[in-house]
């Protein structure tokens, strides 16, 4: 077997997710396993200094943050959480958006998300949290799970393994989870989970938002008169008879 088929079985976990899916989900263990405080290697501790969410850092120009905090997970049953979202959901959100697509969205959620949480913490701790870092693959993995549910509205899951949701109300379920957690933890706990969120409902949402924005201020001709003799003149937005009948 050649080495490119043997690389591809690997990816896609011997054909049981799609190549991508096993690629984020290989990626994101071994950036966050490499990157584990208790190991300190030597790679790792350039991966999690350089990788993570820092808000004082992007504010100078490490942009790539926006992007690369989503390869880390804070603890083995985030890890775990992050790899199981992908596993469950990747395959259908690959059937519906494609590779391409979903590695875009996947991207533009990280940033999006990077940026709120950036705003955030300026917003909540002012210039004292610019050093505080952030990581962000259960944030990314839970918006995932939110724009999957919104598109499979009628699909059933056992949430937690045990206890069988209908799809829309599973996104309920992750909201309430959220809010808890701030509750107990205070929001700067949850500020990657809540950017996330926040950015999955707006694109899931956005024509509906945008529809009525849109069709506000798009200036349409007024109703064509009765008659097939008239046109509509731009220069003095009214109707006018043709310029042969002149």
């Amino acid at each position: 077997m050649s080495a490119a088929p043997s690389r591809r079985n690997l990816l896609s976990l011997d054909g049981r997710v799609p190549p991508v899916v096993g690629g984020l989900i290989l990626g994101t263990a071994l950036v966050s396993i490499l990157g584990a405080p208790g190991l300190d290697l030597g790679v790792g501790r350039f991966l999690s200094t350089y990788g993570v969410l820092v808000a004082g850092d992007v504010l100078h120009g490490q942009v790539w943050r926006l992007l690369t905090w989503v390869l880390f997970a804070g603890s083995p049953i985030g890890l775990l959480f992050t790899g199981l979202s992908y596993y469950w959901f990747g395959r259908d959100l690959v059937d519906r958006w494609g590779t391409t697509g979903l590695l875009v969205r996947l991207a533009g959620a990280a940033a999006g998300s990077g940026l709120l949480v950036v705003g955030g913490v300026l917003a909540l701790y002012g210039d004292g949290g610019r050093l505080q870092p952030f990581i962000g693959a259960g944030a990314v993995s839970t918006a995932l799970i939110v724009c999957w549910a919104l598109l499979h509205p009628d699909r059933t899951i056992n949430f937690f393994m045990v206890m069988p949701v209908q799809s829309k109300m599973l996104v309920v379920l992750v909201l309430g989870m959220t809010a808890l957690s701030a509750a107990f933890y205070g929001m700067g706990a949850v500020l990657p989970e809540v950017a996330a969120e926040v950015m999955s409902l707006g694109y899931m949402y956005r024509s509906k938002v945008l529809g009525p924005l849109r069709a506000r201020f798009t200036r349409k001709p007024p109703r064509r008169p009765p008659t097939q003799f008239q046109v509509w003149d731009e220069k003095k937005q009214s109707f006018r008879p043709p310029k042969w009948m002149n």
